[in-house]
C-alpha cells in the first residue's frame, strides 16, 4: 500500500486545527509566547545600557530610577507573562498528548480494518505511529510548541541582528558561520535518526510482544512449568541490547554535537570580548553600548543556537506527525464498495461463496482456493478440516473481517462488499475459541452495551438458557460480580466449560441471524464438548449456524459437512453420505471415533452421555 506524504506546512495545518477544535486559548498562548519570549530578551539586554547611560550622562537620580523602574516594572510583566503562558502550555501539552493523540490512535486501533490492524506492513506503522505520539521531545503532541520556539528563535534572531549592526555589520556573517557546523551536525543526526526509524519500530514490536507475555496471566502457567524464564528474559535482553545500540549511536551523536556547540558558542563570545574591548579602548563607544553590543552577540548566539536545535527537531518532529497521519489514514472497516454486484438467490441462500481465493502476506501459496459453497437459511453446517487447512480464515472471509483476493461473497443476496460494516456484523454472533473477557461485570461482558442500556430481563434469560443462572446466582454480587482478577481483586473466576456457557449466553443476548463457532470446545475433553454441542444446537433452532472445528463431536447434528484440505473443499455432504464415501472424512472420523465411545461398545455413547449432566 502507497502512503501519502506529508510536508511541514500541511502537517503545521494539521495539527493547529486539532489544537485549535480542542483548546483555542492553548493555540493563542503559544502564539502569545513567541512575542513575550523575543521582548523579555530584548528588554533584559537593553537595561544595563539604560541604567550605565544614565550613570554616565549624570542623568538626574529621579529620571534614572523613573527608567528603571519602569522597564524593570515592563520585565516583571512580561515575566509573569511568559510564565503563565509557560504553565498553561505545559499543561495543554499534557491534556492534548492523552486526550487528543493517544484517543484518536486507540479509537484507530479499534475502527481500522481488521486485516490492516493484524497483518501486514501496516503492523509497523502501528509502532512508529505509537511512538510519534509517546515521545515527549519530538513527538506529534509537541509540534506546535517545537514550532513556537522556532519562530521565537526567528524573531529574537532578527531583532538582535537589527542591533548588532548599528555597531559592525561582519558581526552577523561570522557568527552565522560558526554556527553552520553546528547545524550541518545537526542535520546529519537528523537523517541517521529517520534512517533507523523502521528498525527500531520493529524491535519495539518484538519488546512489547514480549514483555507482555511476562505479564500475561494465560502465559504464566506456561513459564513456569517449562522454565521459560531464561528463554524469555534472553529474548528481551537482546532486543534491548538492539534498540540501546541504535540508542547509543544517536546519543553519541547529539553529545558530539552539543560539545561543538558549546565550543563554537564561547569562541564567539571571546572573540566578541576581545573585540569590544578593543574598539572601546580605540573610539568613543560608551559603557552602555558596549554592554548592549556584547549583551545582543550572546543574544544573537543563543537565538541562533536555539534556531538551528528548533529546525532540527521539527525535522524529526514533522516526519512523525507523518507517521501518525499515514496510521490515521489507513482504511477503516466501514468503508464499502457502492458498485457491488449482488445475487438473485436471496430467498434461498443465506450465505453464498464463489469461487474466494485468499492469501497471507508473503505466503507462498493461497489459504483458500477457489473456495465455492452456499448455506441456506437455518440450515447448520460443519466445517472440518484439520490444523491448517483453512477454517479460521474462511470465518474471517465470511464475516468480512478479511477481504478475499478473488471471488464473491454473498451474506443475504448482497455482495459483501456492499454492507457497511456495523450493519454486517449485526447479522453474526460469534464464539470463538479462545475467551475474551473484559475487567467488568458478568452482565456487561454478556451484553458488551453501556449499563443504561441493558437488558436485565434478557440477561437472565440468557443465563438460564445457557445453563449458568445457578453458579451466577451462587455469587455475592449475582451478574454484577466482577471479572478478570488481574485487574480486579475480588474477581470471580470460571472453569473452561462455564466460560462456554458465559459466551453461548452472550451469543444468546446478541441474538443475531447467523451464529458461527470457531473451535470454541477446543480446551474442553470430548463429553463436555459434545454436551456444549448439543446445547447450540437446542438453542440456535431456526438459526443459520456453522461449526468449525478439526475434531468431529459437533458433525452429526449438522444437516450438511464441509471438508476442507489445503485451502479447497474435497468432500461435502451429511454425515452419512460423507461416511458411506469413505473418504478423507470417514477417515477422520473412524480416528476420533475411539474418544467418543464408551469403553469401545457404543459409537454414539457420547450423545447418552449428554444425560450424565
Amino acid at each position: 500500500m502507497e502512503l501519502k506524504k506529508y510536508n511541514y506546512f500541511s502537517n503545521l495545518k494539521y495539527i493547529t486545527s486539532k489544537h485549535w477544535k480542542y483548546d483555542k486559548k492553548y493555540v493563542l498562548l503559544l502564539i502569545s509566547s513567541i512575542f513575550v519570549d523575543v521582548l523579555l530578551s530584548l528588554i533584559t539586554a537593553i537595561l544595563p545600557k539604560i541604567v550605565l547611560d544614565c550613570i554616565e550622562k549624570k542623568v538626574n537620580p529621579s529620571t534614572m530610577i523613573i527608567n528603571i523602574i519602569l522597564f524593570v516594572s515592563i520585565q516583571l510583566v512580561l515575566q509573569f507573562l511568559n510564565k503563565y503562558c509557560e504553565s498553561y502550555t505545559n499543561r495543554g501539552y499534557d491534556l492534548a498528548r492523552m486526550e487528543l493523540f493517544r484517543f484518536s490512535y486507540f479509537s484507530k486501533l479499534i475502527e481500522m480494518d481488521y486485516n490492516n490492524f493484524k497483518y501486514g506492513n501496516t503492523r509497523i506503522l502501528k509502532g512508529k505511529a505509537f511512538s510519534a505520539i509517546s515521545n515527549h521531545n519530538t513527538g506529534a503532541p509537541t509540534f506546535l510548541e517545537l514550532n513556537q520556539k522556532l519562530y521565537s528563535s526567528i524573531l529574537g534572531f532578527i531583532s538582535f541582528v537589527l542591533i548588532i549592526t548599528r555597531f559592525n555589520y561582519w558581526f552577523v556573517p561570522i557568527l552565522i558561520g560558526s554556527y553552520a557546523l553546528s547545524g550541518l551536525g545537526w542535520g546529519i543526526l537528523q537523517k541517521y535518526k529517520t534512517k533507523i526509524k523502521k528498525e527500531k519500530a520493529k524491535i519495539l514490536l518484538k519488546l512489547n510482544y514480549l514483555t507482555f507475555q511476562t505479564k500475561d496471566f494465560a502465559s504464566a502457567k506456561d513459564i513456569r512449568l517449562y522454565n521459560m524464564s531464561d528463554f524469555l528474559l534472553n529474548k528481551i535482553d537482546e532486543n534491548i541490547e538492539d534498540n540501546l545500540k541504535y540508542d547509543t549511536k544517536e546519543s553519541n551523536g547529539l553529545f558530539a554535537n552539543n560539545v561543538l556547540q558549546d565550543i563554537l558558542k564561547y569562541a564567539v563570545i571571546l572573540g566578541a570580548y576581545l573585540y569590544l574591548i578593543k574598539i572601546k579602548l580605540l573610539t568613543n563607544m560608551t559603557i552602555g553600548d558596549f554592554t548592549l553590543c556584547f549583551g545582543a552577540i550572546t543574544g544573537f548566539s543563543v537565538w541562533l543556537s536555539n534556531l538551528i536545535e528548533s529546525l532540527s527537531k521539527i525535522i524529526e518532529c514533522s516526519h512523525n506527525v507523518e507517521d501518525y497521519r499515514q496510521f490515521l489514514n489507513l482504511p477503516n472497516r466501514d468503508i464499502k464498495n457502492i458498485n457491488c454486484e449482488n445475487t438473485n438467490e436471496k430467498e434461498k441462500y443465506a450465505i453464498i461463496l464463489k469461487d474466494v481465493v485468499f492469501s497471507y502476506e508473503n505466503s507462498q501459496k493461497p489459504v483458500l482456493n477457489k473456495i465455492s459453497f452456499s448455506i441456506k437459511y437455518g440450515e447448520r453446517i460443519a466445517i472440518v478440516g484439520i490444523n491448517g487447512a483453512g477454517k479460521s480464515t474462511l470465518v474471517n472471509i465470511i464475516t468480512g473481517l478479511l477481504h478475499p483476493d478473488s471471488g464473491k461473497v454473498y451474506i443475504d443476496g448482497k455482495n459483501i462488499c456492499s454492507y457497511n460494516s456495523d450493519e454486517l456484523f449485526k447479522k453474526f454472533t460469534t464464539v470463538f475459541q479462545d475467551t475474551v473477557l473484559f475487567p467488568t461485570t458478568i452482565s456487561k461482558n454478556i451484553a458488551l452495551q453501556n449499563q443504561k442500556n441493558i437488558d436485565y430481563k434478557k440477561i437472565h434469560e440468557c443465563l438460564t438458557l445457557s445453563e449458568l443462572s445457578k453458579k451466577i446466582a451462587s455469587l455475592p454480587y449475582k451478574d454484577e460480580s466482577l471479572l478478570v482478577r488481574e485487574l480486579n481483586e475480588n474477581a470471580v473466576s470460571f472453569s473452561g466449560g462455564e466460560l462456554q456457557k458465559l459466551c453461548l449466553a452472550k451469543s444468546l443476548y446478541k441474538d443475531a441471524p447467523i451464529m458461527i463457532l470457531d473451535e470454541p470446545t477446543a480446551a474442553l475433553d470430548p463429553i463436555a464438548e459434545n454436551h456444549v454441542y448439543l446445547k447450540y444446537r437446542e438453542l440456535t433452532e431456526n438459526k443459520t449456524s456453522i461449526y468449525i472445528s478439526h475434531r468431529l463431536a459437533s458433525t452429526k447434528f449438522c444437516d450438511r459437512i464441509i471438508l476442507l484440505e489445503n485451502g479447497k473443499v474435497v468432500e461435502e455432504g451429511t454425515h452419512e453420505d460423507l461416511m458411506l464415501l469413505n473418504g478423507k472424512y470417514a477417515e477422520m472420523y473412524k480416528m476420533q471415533g475411539k474418544y467418543y465411545k464408551n469403553g469401545g461398545k457404543d459409537e454414539n455413547a457420547f450423545v447418552k452421555n449428554e444425560k450424565r449432566f
